[in-house]
């Protein structure tokens, strides 16, 4: 049973092989659902309390700086970012 999963794994890597790369790849920027960065949704990012600077050091640019920063109520305030129930009625 497993000598034709090998063979099926091997002859697809095979055909891959030889047909190439493309020469484009397409795909999906999933940005800010996961990951939220200043730079992204510059708006919202201040508008949930973070800050834009020149200097990342200086300011709450990122998500780890923001958890610093606001300890007590950053698991609501992502929250409230993430997940959007208006959306889904």
């Amino acid at each position: 049973m497993y000598y034709l999963s090998y063979v099926l794994l091997f002859s697809l890597i095979s055909i891959s092989v030889q047909s190439g790369l493309p020469d484009k790849v397409y795909g999906v920027n999933i940005g800010s659902w996961l990951v939220l960065e200043s730079w992204m949704l510059p708006e919202e990012w201040t508008r949930m309390g973070g800050e834009l600077c020149d200097d990342c050091t200086q300011c709450i640019s990122a998500e780890f700086e923001f958890a610093r920063a606001y300890p007590d109520t950053v698991d609501e305030t992502f929250n409230a970012h993430w997940w959007v129930p208006s959306s889904f009625t």
